[in-house]
């Protein structure tokens, strides 16, 4: 829930574009696409998410789309600052060789 309220924060995004983002930007972890959609669920019932469908001239059908709401922004700050500080705390010093879930 972290690394999705951190990376939604920065614009609309679809949950493929997340996990994408995760396998590149962060190599070591994984974020599987259950917890994934459990974390979006969690922050559109928390009413943190604005959430949409898109038509995209490349695909038949369309895709669910996350934002979050621009009253929530200082919220998922917070919580952006409390995934920096996970990862801060888990790789200094001590580069991990394995895969870990994220959320």
């Amino acid at each position: 829930m972290l690394y999705t309220s951190n990376f939604a924060k920065k614009g609309s995004s679809y949950g493929t574009e997340l996990i994408g983002h995760v396998e590149t930007e962060y190599p070591l972890y994984r974020l599987s696409d259950t917890l994934l959609y459990a974390s979006l669920k969690f922050l559109e019932d928390e009413e943190m998410l604005d959430c949409y469908w898109q038509k995209m001239e490349s695909r038949g059908r369309p895709r669910r789309m996350y934002s979050i709401k621009e009253s929530k922004v200082d919220l998922a700050k917070q919580f952006a600052r409390l995934w920096y500080y996970y990862l801060h705390q888990n790789n200094q010093g001590n580069l991990k060789t394995q895969k870990q879930t994220v959320g």
